[in-house]
């Protein structure tokens, strides 16, 4: 029979993996960023139409990402075709103003905890007028 101090000594040997095929752990990464691509389609559809329920009109969601802690989404927007640069300050200042309200449309669109952070930006690719 194994005395109680090997026994001590074994399991602070034991480490985070232990036990697991490295192929799941593998598999585990791959997992994760597919999560993320998952989440990210999702918001960038979710938040289309919340912009277009809310009243947002002429403006599209061109991409979402997340950022690497996963508590933060930015969100880029783009006019549908050119608009002024005033146009394109009042759009994210009224994103601004409406994020909680779409933050609680896409809470309710898809199957998480808890909703990341909204940031929305402007598309770099924009045509100013």
């Amino acid at each position: 029979m194994k005395s109680s101090k090997h026994l001590l000594q074994c399991c602070t040997s034991i480490c985070e993996g232990d036990g697991v095929s490295p192929r799941h752990e593998k598999n585990k990464a791959n997992h994760s960023t597919y999560d993320n691509r998952r989440l990210c389609r999702q918001v960038q559809k979710l938040s289309r139409l919340a912009i277009a329920e809310l009243g947002l009109t002429n403006w599209d969601i061109t991409q979402v990402k997340q950022k690497h802690n996963k508590n933060s989404l930015f969100i880029s927007v783009a006019p549908i075709w050119p608009a002024s640069f005033d146009e394109c300050e009042q759009a994210i200042t009224w994103l601004k103003q409406n994020q909680s309200r779409i933050r609680t449309i896409i809470a309710n669109g898809i199957n998480r905890k808890s909703v990341p952070m909204l940031h929305f930006l402007l598309a770099e690719d924009t045509g100013y007028e």
